[in-house]
């Protein structure tokens, strides 16, 4: 369950199962929490000083909106809306009423495994490179553990020789898919510096599908700051976890990076609750334990359905962007996989 502040003050909540379990919570403005649930729960909080109660169903996200004036600190509990499955299924498979005590909390923890690589056109020597691509792994592992409870660490640190006659950036993600083995990692990140990025619209860069075990990202580019490599990264690593683009002009999943927004001191990275909603289901789906590769594991049923109604949403909400409708392709056949050649998403600035 997602619940997020849209109002322009903190909003307190208590979050009510039975038998006593209860779940205390503050959301400051714009801030967005991911909570684990066994089935619906109550919520309460003052609106203008009156105590407001609803009943809230897993696998839903929920908006706290302004309901009058800031003086008053009226809000309105809201429920973002999501299409059914197309697939004929429901959008909230095996949803019953709570019917035991367990505790209500944050999401289970999950970690991804991962070999970073740079290619031979790395300029720097691996004394630099190494600990500022872990630095910005770090950082945007920590932004996905308050997301979604997700974290990336780094087991293995390798290099790749890239084709210089290659200069289709897709048909380069296909060439490190080959050329790489993330063997007992769960995903591998190739930067590469063969591309020299110039200004306008181009691929910067790729995956196919969520949980797919390779991502590859344009590295060198006198254009591109640190904060927009770091909001770049974050959005690669939110498709492999499922994110589709979003149409919310604050989301690190709208597809263009335009602006230098990321440049601002008050900027800060951030998802959209629909997206977030889908990211926490597919982090269900990672192994709680050894590493694992994507290419093992197969989407479960109800979680493919309650995916399907995100990305059915979000297609509606942008037409002309293709990226949920191919994941929405993806996740309509039977026994969707979890990670095979599907969609290649990418970022533009």
């Amino acid at each position: 369950m997602v619940i997020e502040n849209r109002a322009t003050w903190p909003v307190i909540f208590r979050l009510l199962g039975t038998e006593g379990a209860t779940l205390d919570g503050q959301l400051a403005p714009g801030q967005l929490a991911s909570l684990n649930v066994t089935g619906r729960v109550e919520v309460a909080f003052r609106s203008a000083g009156k105590v407001q109660r609803y009943r809230l169903d897993p696998n839903r996200a929920y908006v706290f909106v302004p309901g009058g004036a800031a003086a008053t600190r009226a809000v309105a509990l809201r429920t973002v809306p999501l299409l059914p499955d197309p697939a004929g299924g429901h959008a909230d498979l095996g949803v019953d009423p709570i019917a035991d005590g367990r505790p209500l909390g944050p999401l289970p923890p999950r970690e991804v495994t991962v070999k970073l690589l740079v290619d031979d056109d790395e300029p720097a020597v691996r004394r630099l490179w190494e600990p500022r691509l872990r630095r910005r792994l770090a950082e945007a592992s920590a932004i996905f553990k308050r997301y979604c409870n997700v974290t990336f660490k780094v087991t293995q640190i390798d290099t790749w020789d890239s084709d210089d006659r290659q200069h289709d950036f897709p048909k380069s993600l296909a060439e490190f898919e080959r050329e790489v083995d993330p063997g007992q990692t769960m995903l591998a990140i190739g930067f590469t510096s063969q591309y020299r990025v110039p200004r306008g619209r181009t691929h910067l860069g790729g995956t196919r599908g969520p949980l797919h075990p390779w991502i590859l990202i344009r590295e060198w580019s006198q254009h591109v700051t640190p904060a927009e490599r770091l909001e770049l990264l974050v959005h690669e690593l939110g498709h492999y976890l499922g994110a589709a683009h979003s149409d919310e002009r604050f989301s690190v999943m709208r597809p263009k990076m335009t602006g230098s927004r990321a440049n601002d001191r008050r900027f800060q990275i951030r998802f959209d609750a629909l997206n977030t909603l889908a990211m926490c289901m597919m982090a269900g789906q990672l192994p709680h334990n050894r590493p694992q590769s994507g290419r093992e594991r197969r989407i479960e049923r109800d979680v493919a359905a309650n995916l399907r109604s995100i990305y059915a949403t979000l297609a509606k909400k942008m037409p002309d962007d293709p990226a949920a409708r191919d994941l929405l392709s993806l996740l309509s056949r039977p026994n969707p996989p979890a990670a095979e050649a599907g969609p290649e998403t990418d970022r533009r600035q």
